[in-house]
């Protein structure tokens, strides 16, 4: 495959285009095969059920909320690396 990433990490409320919606695009990339499988986290400032929602169906790998502490975020990337 012509691109690799060990991960994506997106901020979910960029203006725009937000995370979600290139969370779906990575994800079609890597579907269609033109990019490997790699690991898409989320990060956000919010949290609640409509953001939870959002996450989910952007098919995200990972979804934290800020703020979080470095040993949590260094464990998701451990596990996402694990799993890609």
């Amino acid at each position: 495959l012509p691109y690799f990433f060990d991960f994506v990490l997106l901020d979910c409320q960029m203006k725009g285009m937000d995370g979600f919606q290139i969370a779906r695009k990575v994800k079609a990339l890597i579907n269609k095969g033109e990019i490997s499988k790699t690991c898409v986290v989320g990060i956000s400032n919010k949290d609640g059920e409509e953001i939870q929602r959002k996450a989910k169906n952007a098919e995200l790998d990972f979804f934290v909320v800020k703020p979080f502490d470095l040993k949590s975020f260094t464990n998701i990337l451990a596990l996402g690396k694990a799993n890609h």
